[in-house]
């Protein structure tokens, strides 16, 4: 029986600022998100039931890939698929695991029923799925605006290391908990991320060489006091920038030096957090 094998990777935020709030209560957003070789795994295979398989707690009616399903299940009546998902990427971390999957969930649907969806289609399901699906139909880095569902692809070669820190934990409603605590003094103008893509747009350049920028930062003590003191923890241990990956609650560090990067995850203390090394995607 035909099944269809996927990776579905990650997701880093290099800046993430906010511009504005809208009256609906979604807020303008410009970021430049990078893509990892962290990634998920997912097989889909044609069955008598749609049915997700996976070794995570999340429950089915909250997965994007059952959302996505039910969008599908709409448009082309019942597909009923198999779907085995296995979990490497942290749940609420701000690294974009479960907005991957469904991505990647419809490029394999399209692909097993030759559903024949184009890009316009696929951004269109996935503006009804999250504002950051959009991201992962051309992965690489890509320039986020509007409310994270406008999308486009920068050219740059990103090379070096990336260093991931999560605790692990689950947290209700962090990321409207967290877009919901920001100042209207802490919107900017997305001069950051401009300055960031002027820096890297046609070229090659290492992940060490770049500074981040991360409204929500500035709120890590009131969103994640245990995370603060991590990141405390973390700077009497390694020279590099430690920052936020999204609105939370993942911390990073970025690495020209590959070998360096491996001494680093092989030797560091992290008390009761995960640590994951992770590389720039590649196709």
């Amino acid at each position: 029986m035909k099944n269809i094998s996927l990776k579905s990777p990650s997701k880093l935020n290099l800046t993430l600022e906010i511009l504005k709030k809208f009256h609906d209560n979604f807020h303008e957003i410009r970021s430049l998100v990078l893509n990892m070789d962290l990634c998920d795994e997912i097989r889909l295979e044609k069955s008598e039931d749609f049915e997700i398989k996976t070794d995570s707690d999340l429950a089915q009616n909250e997965n994007l890939i059952y959302k996505g399903y039910q969008i599908l299940l709409a448009k082309f009546g019942d597909l009923p698929t198999k779907v085995h998902l296995k979990k490497n990427i942290p749940l609420d971390a701000g690294l974009g695991g479960g907005s991957g999957n469904a991505a990647n969930f419809l490029f394999g649907m399209n692909e097993l029923w030759d559903l024949n969806l184009d890009f316009s289609d696929f951004k269109s399901i996935g503006n009804n799925l999250g504002m950051d699906v959009n991201m992962f139909f051309k992965p690489g880095i890509n320039l986020l605006k509007g409310k994270g569902n406008e999308t486009e692809n920068i050219d740059a070669l990103p090379h070096g290391a990336i260093l991931i820190f999560h605790d692990g934990l689950r947290i209700p409603k962090k990321t409207f908990r967290a877009y919901n605590i920001i100042k209207v003094s802490e919107f900017s103008s997305g001069e950051n991320t401009n300055q960031l893509i002027n820096c890297i747009v046609g070229r090659s350049f290492g992940l060490g060489s770049i500074k981040c920028f991360n409204v929500f930062d500035n709120y890590i003590n009131d969103l994640y006091p245990e995370a603060s003191d991590f990141k405390a923890f973390l700077n009497k241990q390694i020279d590099n920038e430690i920052y936020l990956s999204g609105s939370g609650s993942s911390l990073f560090c970025l690495f020209d030096d590959v070998q360096k990067a491996k001494h680093v995850y092989e030797n560091i203390d992290v008390k009761h957090y995960k640590k994951f090394l992770a590389f720039p995607w590649r196709k």
